[in-house]
């Protein structure tokens, strides 16, 4: 049936019955450093250790769906913007033990299922099921975390709801890894900082009261790939809880889910060898959350089942299975408190399909088919579900406590038969009862959607939580009494809490009455001297203390006072007894006067007739001659000498008369023998005629059937080639002319042994590559003659029989030309004789496999340190292996995580953007293993052959900024050819310039010259403007793709100058004559020379001119040289003043005249 879609998809579990290969195996790693059970442990089967390790499949299934299971929720409103806060304590006035409750994010709005069905009254704490978490130690995002977060669903107002109500919501956050090595859970506990974070400021965020932690793997030893530190990922979990439990505000409730089997999981000196180690986790945390369910996983092998495969069973039994809730709870209160105790209620059962043609027929703890889990709402109304008939429901026999609901019926829709086992409402109860009595801190619901608003579960939760049950009230004596005697009447009732008693009584033919008020004493003695006789009535009331209740629960009981106690009676001859036997009765009593008595007689079916009247005698002779094959009941009134009453008190007992007795069975091997054994069956009898006998056998977890009907034979020989375990054989002996229903019967169990502890060797060990023959030894504890059958499981997926049974234990499995691969082997083993399929099985893997890889070689370029931004080239080499796959991880500073950079992959080589990477030292780890290698090294982070750690330096400055020079020295004149230098200190050898310059006038920088090893630049400054010149120079590395980004590059540093061109020119210039004056036609030489001053340049340029005496024009006597003189020859000059003048122009200036001018006189006379 499918009417609740949650209650039938999130726990569906499809089982591998007897798989022929199994999956690997969920246990620890073999490393030696991972402790196992000291030899003097009391040994256990593989199932059952592997369940003390192992979570409950319905919880990580359950997990897995609720992290994609789309949202079940109507619409909703958006969340008020004030927070919920968190609530100091549990105020829900109305329970005295603690209630847990699962909740699923996929339904959690869901008016039928969702929290709007929920009675929070009767809720102590509630878990958001839940956010994940992956093996980077982060949420892994999903569904559940979307709803988390969703401030328009379901989760604000869930909030709000259980706060109003006193009731408390933590978070789960979840990890599941059964992988072998679980390098998950590994990794993840590695990286617990960003878990504890990320939590931490979920509960702040959501105002929210604690945390729960569903962490579930086995004990495996976690080596972290860098530094190969070694550590049990036990003692990681524990680190990780103390990290959590400091982390989280003061006041939050933490808790921890672990395994049922967990507390009792322990060598011989104390030592845990799980996940799990319970009494360090309890100084953390506030209590365990026990995941007291899916035993049936752990029991089905061991009695009282003993089945040859899995077989359905009490998801959760009280007592008597290998493995039960009392086990739990007493395994858990032998280390912690009882008040750290929550046990895990299962709100579901399991069903599946049974070859058994009719339903009714189906027997307890069938072995079947297609195993799916039913939640309480689908398995509730299986019984009505159309399609379904034939439906009969039982009671759990072998765990009576339990009280375990099994149905049978026929399903349309499954197209089967079904046996489904489940906890309803009274077996609920028994749990609940459990949790009372053991004083544990509460009850914890596997989960609330399952259930949802059934009214009979919260009724329930109230009976068992709310309120006191189950009152009884008993008497220290037997009723009736003679006046004078002391009576105590002991009231006791199922109170979670502290119960109280009061006290009533009712005399004859009076009202009740309040003889003892509420009080913690239980008890109350009655005073019978003085008291009428007649019959009293007596009753208890209980309730918590503190209830205002009138009263929860009551018992009454009737109590009398006579003249006589109740006499005994008894045979004189013990029955069963042949018809014709003289049988003598006594009674004894204890009367206030004489007894008399009288004695009656029942016959089979027949009505009480007097055999012999009241008198003084204590004894009846009862003859049986000709009476009839049946059970008859004798009793006897007494009364005392003088009184008329019909009798003070009464007694009676039943007494058969069978056509045999004294049957016996025996056989003619004691018991234990092998499967496969010839067993002779040999029955006796005493009988009334001529005995006939019948043979019948229970089978271990099996019904009773006639293996021989009535005959005269005395004896049968049994085949006992069924499974090992325990037999019931019954022998019937009748008289050959009496009715089937006049036997007597005689049993004895029987015990046949099979083979058990196979073990498989092989021969030379795995890995290998093919060629080889390999020995397979199989070898197994056997009280008959072994025989072995075995099995080879090939990578391809194909399976088949290899050798036959026989008796041969080894098997020579020739390897040649067989593909590479993991094979799975299998040896069968039984006795010689035994029919079973198989009584014991041994599994092993074997690897054909290319030789493991060498330990590599990696080479980095550029070398470190590289500046940030570097593209940064691995590359691995390795030998030996002919297929090799690499993988790179990387360490970065200031963490204990590794990342990943690439995962397994032919490539040698990883590539790695250190853009945007902090500075410091790295450790980069380069893995390999060949594609097919068999001995790959398994650690938290995965497997390899070999690996090299290599170290790396990213810097955060490879280069100093660099120092610029210019020559010539600024400033300059345009046109001057300049060189710009520059000088940088660098990690390495050979570090890269880019020039760039910003003219004068201008904002806009320009590249003049890329990248390279040149430190100078060779400007030409022709044409550039007066005005100051920017010139800047970029450098990186030669390791280093540049550690700074801009919008024209990148760079490690950077460093610049500025550079003056100015207007050439020549501020004054001065002009001198010598001599001034000549005398006329003398032909005196006179000298005119030049002195400029304030000129920007070396060397300024000269030009001369003269005036002649009585001459109004200048004429040019010397052009523009470097020469700062001019030489005057006078001859022919006229007499009068001549004028000299003298332009200067500095030597760059660009004018086409001067740049300044000046003039002197001669007179020439």
């Amino acid at each position: 049936m499918s009417r609740h879609w949650l209650l039938h998809s999130a726990v569906a579990l499809i089982c591998g019955l007897a798989p022929l290969i199994p999956a690997a195996p969920v246990q620890a790693s073999n490393l030696s450093s991972v402790k196992t059970p000291a030899a003097s442990a009391a040994p256990e089967s593989a199932v059952l250790t592997k369940f003390r390790d192992s979570g409950p499949p319905v919880m990580e299934r359950a997990a897995q769906l609720e992290a994609t299971a789309p949202d079940r929720a109507l619409a909703f409103a958006a969340a008020n913007a004030v927070k919920t806060g968190p609530i100091a304590a549990v105020t829900n006035p109305r329970l005295y033990r603690e209630v847990f409750g699962f909740a699923f994010a996929s339904s959690l709005g869901d008016p039928t299922i969702g929290y709007p069905s929920w009675n929070f009254s009767l809720l102590s704490t509630v878990a958001y099921f839940g956010i994940h978490v992956d093996w980077t130690g982060d949420f892994s995002g999903g569904s559940a975390l979307n709803n988390w977060n969703d401030t328009s669903g379901p989760v604000p107002a869930f909030i709000r709801t259980a706060h109003a109500s006193g009731t408390k919501v933590v978070l789960t956050i979840a990890m599941f890894d059964s992988t072998s090595g679980t390098p998950n859970m590994c990794s993840a506990l590695q990286r617990y900082n960003l878990t504890i974070q990320r939590t931490v400021a979920e509960v702040k965020a959501k105002g929210v009261d604690g945390v729960n932690v569903d962490y579930e793997s086995n004990n495996t030893m976690c080596t972290d790939p860098g530094t190969g530190k070694v550590q049990s990922s036990q003692s990681m979990f524990t680190d990780f809880v103390a990290h959590l439990r400091a982390a989280l505000p003061a006041g939050s409730d933490l808790s921890v889910d672990t395994y049922s089997g967990s507390a009792g999981y322990r060598d011989s000196t104390g030592a845990y060898l799980g996940f799990f180690d319970i009494p360090a986790l309890a100084n953390y945390i506030d209590y365990f959350f026990v995941m007291a369910y899916d035993m049936e996983y752990a029991n089905w092998d061991s009695p009282p089942l003993s089945c040859p495969s899995f077989c359905l069973g009490p998801t959760a039994p009280l007592s008597t299975y290998q493995f039960n809730d009392g086990r739990a709870s007493s395994e858990y209160r032998a280390v912690v408190p009882a008040s750290k105790i929550i046990l895990g209620i299962p709100y579901y059962g399991r069903k599946e399909c049974v070859a058994v043609p009719d339903p009714n027929q189906i027997p307890a703890n069938a072995m079947g088919t297609s195993v799916g889990a039913d939640g309480y709402l689908d398995a509730s109304a299986e019984n009505g579900y159309p399609g379904n008939t034939s439906y009969v429901s039982h009671r759990e026999t072998r765990d009576p406590l339990s009280a375990t609901r099994w149905d049978t019926f026929s399903s349309v829709s499954a197209g089967c038969n079904r046996e489904m086992y489940w906890d309803d409402a009274t077996a609920l109860g028994n749990k609940y009862n459990l949790v009372i009595k053991d004083k544990l801190r509460g009850a914890g619901i596997f989960a609330l959607n399952y259930g949802g608003g059934s009214p009979e579960l919260w009724s329930l939760l109230n009976l068992k939580f709310g309120q006191c049950s189950e009152a009884a009230i008993s008497a220290d004596k037997t009723t009736p009494q003679i006046p004078n005697a002391s009576v105590t009447f002991t009231g006791t009732a199922l109170c979670a809490g502290t119960g109280t008693f009061r006290f009533w009584m009712q005399p004859p033919g009076g009202a009740f009455s309040v003889v003892q008020d509420y009080s913690t004493s239980n008890t109350l003695t009655w005073d019978t001297t003085g008291k009428p006789l007649g019959t009293y009535t007596f009753q208890v009331d209980a309730r918590n203390q503190g209830s205002t209740a009138s009263l929860d629960t009551y018992s009454r009981m009737d109590f009398r006072l006579a003249l006589c106690v109740t006499p005994t009676l008894t045979a004189g001859t013990a029955p069963p007894q042949l018809p014709g036997t003289a049988v003598t009765f006594t009674s004894t009593v204890t009367c206030q006067g004489t007894p008399e008595y009288r004695f009656w007689v029942q016959p089979p079916g027949g009505a009480w007739t007097i055999a012999q009247d009241y008198g003084s005698a204590a004894t009846f002779k009862w003859d049986t001659t000709h009476l009839a094959y049946g059970d008859y009941n004798i009793g006897v009134h007494i009364r005392t000498t003088g009184t008329t009453v019909a009798y003070e008190s009464v007694q009676s007992i039943s007494y058969a008369l069978r056509s045999c007795i004294s049957t016996a069975l025996t056989t003619d091997k004691a018991s234990p023998q092998p499967t496969g054994t010839q067993i002779a069956l040999s029955g006796t009898a005493q009988c009334d005629g001529t005995p006939q006998f019948r043979f019948m056998i229970q089978p271990p977890n099996g019904s009773w059937s006639v293996v021989r009907d009535f005959a005269a034979g005395a004896t049968y020989t049994w085949v006992a080639n069924g499974p090992g375990g325990t037999y019931n054989l019954e022998v019937d002996a009748r008289s050959s002319a009496a009715p089937t229903s006049s036997m007597w019967s005689a049993q004895i169990g029987y015990n046949l042994t099979a083979c058990s502890a196979a073990t498989l060797a092989e021969s030379p060990a795995s890995p290998q590559q093919p060629g080889p023959t390999v020995t397979l030894t199989g070898s197994a504890t056997c009280p008959g003659t072994a025989q072995y059958r075995f099995w080879i499981h090939k990578p391809d997926g194909t399976v088949g029989v290899v050798q036959d049974y026989s008796a041969a234990k080894t098997y020579s499995w020739n390897t040649t030309g067989l593909a590479l691969g993991q094979y799975g082997l299998r040896v069968d083993a039984r006795d010689v004789g035994a029919v079973a399929d198989y009584e014991t099985v041994a599994t092993a893997y074997y690897n054909l496999a290319d030789p493991p890889c060498a330990t590599p070689t990696v080479a980095v370029s550029p070398v470190s340190p590289q500046g940030v931004g570097t593209m940064i080239t691995f590359t691995t080499t390795t030998t030996n292996c002919p297929r090799p796959l690499y993988e790179f991880w990387m360490l970065p500073p200031g963490t204990t995580n590794w990342i990943l950079g690439q995962g397994y992959s032919t490539n040698p080589s990883w590539r790695w953007n250190s853009t945007g990477a902090p500075p410091g030292d790295y450790q980069f780890s380069a893995w390999v293993q060949d594609a097919y290698s068999g001995s790959a090294i398994s650690t938290g982070l995965g497997t390899y052959d070999g690996f090299l750690g290599v170290a790396d330096t990213i810097s955060a400055f490879p280069c100093t900024a660099p120092a610029v020079t210019a020559s010539p020295a600024s400033p300059t004149t345009s046109g001057t050819p300049v060189a710009i230098t520059a000088s940088s200190t660098c990690a390495h050898a050979n570090p890269a310039y880019e020039f760039w310059m910003r003219a004068a006038g201008t904002s806009t920088w320009q590249l003049v010259q890329p990248y390279s090893s040149n430190a100078t630049y060779n400007w030409n400054s022709t044409g550039a403007l007066a005005g100051t010149e920017y010139f800047g120079v970029w450098v990186r590395d030669a390791s280093s793709d540049g550690v700074n980004r801009s919008s024209m590059g990148r760079y490690d540093a950077v460093g610049s100058i500025p550079y003056s061109i100015v207007t050439a020119s020549c501020a004054s210039v001065s002009a001198t004559a010598a001599p001034t004056s000549v005398v006329r036609g003398s032909g005196t030489h006179v000298t005119i020379t030049g002195a400029a001053s304030g000129c920007t340049s070396a060397n300024p340029r000269y030009e001369f001119w003269m005036r002649a005496a009585s001459q109004n024009a200048w004429q040019l006597v010397q052009g523009y040289t470097t020469s700062a003189t001019y030489d005057w020859n006078s001859t022919g000059a006229a007499a009068g003043t001549i004028y000299f003048g003298v332009w200067v122009k500095d030597a760059s200036s660009p004018t086409s005249t001067l740049d300044a001018n000046a003039s002197t006189t001669v007179t020439v006379s």
